[in-house]
């Protein structure tokens, strides 16, 4: 995040942060601060799903990454059953706890 130009916040006296947007290689670790100009700032990421808190890379988490030796795949196994009229479907997921679910 060299070079960033800040000339639209810094004269601003209103607020305690700035909104960026930017571009990022999701293939890469993602940070969790950053500085700019000596000052460390701390790095929030909006509408970011499925990060892994274990080697910072998007698109798994933590117990799914294929990093860690001992993760644990998912597993998830359902069974629908029959609808009558009028009814909604329902599932059932693999601890047995059962899932209402609206038709769309």
């Amino acid at each position: 995040m060299e070079g960033i130009e800040k000339e639209n916040t810094r004269d601003k006296c209103k607020g305690k942060f700035a909104r960026l947007c930017v571009e990022l290689d999701l293939t890469e670790s993602l940070v969790s601060q950053y500085s700019i100009s000596g000052f460390r700032y701390k790095a929030e990421y909006e509408g970011s799903y499925n990060i892994c808190f274990s080697c910072a890379i998007v698109g798994h988490e933590k117990a799914n990454c294929p990093k860690n030796k001992n993760s644990i795949q998912s597993t998830r196994s359902t069974t629908v059953t029959a609808i009558e009229g009028g009814k909604k479907p329902t599932e059932k997921d693999s601890a047995g706890r059962r899932i209402v679910r609206d038709n769309e």
